[in-house]
């Protein structure tokens, strides 16, 4: 290995710990906060200290995130977007409002035909859809069983506030295992976290932005993502 690859895959590495000891903080500052209240009957006073150490831990993690955000370019590819996707919900609320939920599906359902083959670079990166997707479908899943069992058993008052946070640690031991995998077999910490942080972005977009018909810069597919087949994950060549 080169002392430059040395030198960067050193740097992925250490952004890559940082990010996760952020994450961690957050986690164990929420479990800290929604104890303290809950044990001490939802009294402030109590509550004070880790709440403070929420203020603490969160404001270098805003930062942070910016950060971040900025050097793996997510804040460019959302901004690109931003007024897009604003047009195509309004117009979506508009359709829903006057012509009713049948017109909003039926744009919806354009929206995703036209933007089908952006779907596709998708499938470049498996190890990400398979997280975010099964992300979503734990959180689900366990807070609708858990939300029944409450409702049907009645659960404990601790068990009540440690478990919803289950789903979170789980999710972040395999986001710890995803980056440090990836960055051991040459992916950035930069181009890892922006995959991450885009396509939740993008197919959000695809549901919604038919626009993309629309030979306009603003809102045409091929100057928001690129020509089809373009990656539009990846990192851009500086």
């Amino acid at each position: 290995m080169s002392t430059l690859s040395q030198s960067s895959f050193s740097e992925d590495e250490s952004w890559c710990n940082k990010f996760i000891l952020m994450l961690v903080a957050i986690q164990v500052v929420c479990l800290w906060r929604t104890v303290s209240l809950v044990t001490n009957g939802m009294s402030h006073d109590s509550s004070l200290l880790p709440s403070l150490a929420m203020l603490v831990v969160m404001i270098p993690a805003i930062i942070m995130m910016i950060y971040i955000n900025y050097r793996n370019k997510v804040w460019h590819f959302f901004f690109r977007i931003l007024l897009s996707g604003l047009v195509n919900m309004f117009i979506l609320c508009m359709i829903g409002q006057f012509v009713g939920i049948a017109g909003a599906v039926v744009w919806i359902i354009a929206a995703v035909f036209v933007n089908r083959h952006r779907f596709k670079i998708f499938t470049n990166y498996k190890k990400y859809l398979t997280y975010i997707v099964a992300t979503y479908a734990l959180t689900f899943v366990f807070n609708m069983f858990f939300g029944v069992a409450i409702l049907t058993h009645g659960v404990g008052t601790m068990t009540a506030v440690i478990a919803p946070f289950i789903p979170s640690i789980l999710v972040l031991i395999w986001l710890c295992y995803l980056l440090k995998q990836e960055i051991k077999q040459g992916r950035s910490f930069w181009e890892a976290t922006r995959i991450l942080a885009l396509m939740p972005m993008s197919c959000g977009y695809f549901f919604i932005g038919l626009l993309t018909l629309v030979p306009i810069k603003l809102f045409s597919g091929e100057s928001l993502f690129g020509e089809e087949g373009h990656d539009y994950l990846a990192m851009p060549q500086e």
